[in-house]
């Protein structure tokens, strides 16, 4: 799929367009029936963690067909919020999307990509262990507060 996106001349930007981003995810999250995160929220993202943030858009000419968030943390990448417009060609330009986020990560010198979690059984485990990505359990513990009026 990343040579068929390369054939296709399919190119990656880092961008600056939030606006961009958020039309793209928005479409994305929406068709998947979840509900979109506010415009502001994304805005806030960018000034709170701009010197760790960037956006990775791909580009079909000159539509924009797929585009991430990207939070960067020592040495490690976490494509966090992101997805494919046109669904028509959203499988190619989304593979295309992460495996240009993987090479722009690799050639700044980042040694771990975390495509964060997925459910067993889900459509995102199975794209995400189709990469060759070995799953890890997450553990997760809590302490429930007792109350101090009942």
């Amino acid at each position: 799929m990343v040579r068929k996106g390369i054939d296709r001349g399919l190119v990656s930007v880092v961008d600056a367009d939030r606006d961009r981003l958020f039309s793209i995810y928005a479409e994305s999250v929406r068709n998947l029936g979840t509900p979109v995160f506010a415009r502001r929220y994304f805005r806030l993202l960018m000034e709170l963690f701009s010197d760790s943030i960037d956006i990775v858009t791909v580009l079909d000419g000159e539509e924009a067909i797929a585009s991430v968030l990207n939070f960067y943390f020592r040495d490690e990448v976490l494509p966090y919020y992101g997805g494919g417009g046109r669904w028509r060609a959203s499988a190619t330009a989304t593979i295309f999307m992460y495996w240009e986020v993987m090479r722009r990560a690799a050639a700044r010198g980042l040694r771990l990509f975390d495509f964060g979690r997925s459910k067993l059984g889900t459509g995102a485990y199975a794209f995400k262990k189709n990469w060759g990505f070995t799953p890890a359990p997450l553990h997760y513990r809590f302490r429930l507060a007792r109350a101090r009026n009942p």
